[in-house]
């Protein structure tokens, strides 16, 4: 085989990450991951998440603009993500303790994210806990 292999370990550890929380927006991952792993440049993180959901690995489940008073200006987009059906969970093994609250989304939104997911057990898991009656 030659040129660079397919793969990458921030990937595979982006992948972990999306496996305990579920569903997080890119600097959400951009904390965990520094907090877990070291240090980690965010246009990496962010370079690695569009790179995976066009590999399937993982899945754009959401985009919300949220308004505040940011340094950049008034708004901002936030693209949520959950693991795809390419997924590749790392072997790390990590705990994450995380005062963490995922996004609420509508039923129909879950129903097709549930039809995408790689496993579809956290998803459901994901709901209960957080979206269940909403």
């Amino acid at each position: 085989m030659r040129g660079r292999p397919v793969g990458s370990k921030i990937r595979e550890r982006i992948a972990l990450i999306l496996s305990h929380v579920g569903v997080a927006h890119g600097y959400q991952i951009f904390k965990l991951y520094k907090k877990y792993f070291g240090l980690v440049e965010p246009k990496s993180i962010y370079y690695n998440l569009h790179k995976g959901v066009d590999l399937g690995e993982f899945v754009v489940c959401g985009v919300r603009t949220v308004s505040g008073t940011f340094s950049w200006g008034g708004s901002v987009r936030r693209v949520y993500y959950t693991l795809g059906p390419f997924a590749k969970i790392s072997n790390e093994h990590i705990l994450i303790r995380e005062e963490y609250t995922p996004p609420r989304i509508p039923e129909s939104e879950y129903k097709r994210l549930l039809s995408i997911a790689a496993d579809k057990t956290i998803v459901e898991e994901w709901y209960r806990k957080y979206l269940k009656g909403v």
